[in-house]
């Protein structure tokens, strides 16, 4: 129990390992796009949310704890799941190549720490997933309406959808044009 974090942590940096790697399953950049948009549409509108977008170690931990969706990224989707009457709207929702494979998921959060010192619990959340994952998580603000990428054990906050787009293209290592809108 004591060591419990740092197991899990170790096991995670195993998985990372090229021996382990499955098959990548990024978002295209369509989807980056959308995302992007959907996040600021969210920020928009005052709904809170959590976007954990898998990279190579995968999140099926967590995805088995959440409602199985397994259905194609769209905003209006985004916008369902998040609304304030979606009974799963309190939870985060996994982003599997261009699917949200999950949602209504209910994150652990990690003790107050510095990182962490002055996040509410739906950034101190998805910093413990971004810390303990090679995840990246889109956490909307329900209150403030600020949209934060974490990555890495980090957190920045992004002012516009292009800094979105831009910063999750530079993570997935793809170029993401603007579409015409959702």
């Amino acid at each position: 129990v004591v060591f419990h974090s740092e197991i899990r942590r170790g096991l995670a940096k195993i998985g990372q390992t090229r021996l382990f790697r499955g098959r990548r399953n990024f978002p295209d950049p369509g989807v980056i796009d959308r995302l992007s948009q959907s996040a600021f549409l969210l920020s928009r509108d005052g709904i809170g949310a959590i976007l954990l977008i898998e990279r190579e170690m995968g999140l099926e931990e967590l995805v088995e704890i959440g409602k199985r969706i397994d259905a194609v990224f769209s905003h209006e989707l985004t916008a369902a799941i998040f609304a304030t009457s979606s009974p799963v709207h309190d939870g985060a929702a996994v982003i599997r190549g261009n699917r949200i494979a999950a949602a209504g998921i209910i994150l652990p959060i990690p003790a107050e720490s510095v990182e962490t010192l002055g996040m509410g619990t739906r950034h101190r959340a998805a910093f413990g997933v971004a810390a303990e994952t090679d995840a990246v998580a889109v956490v909307v603000s329900e209150e403030t309406g600020n949209v934060t990428i974490f990555s890495n054990r980090s957190a920045s906050r992004v002012e516009t959808v292009q800094q979105l787009r831009d910063t999750l293209g530079l993570l997935f290592r793809m170029e993401v044009t603007p579409s015409e809108g959702i």
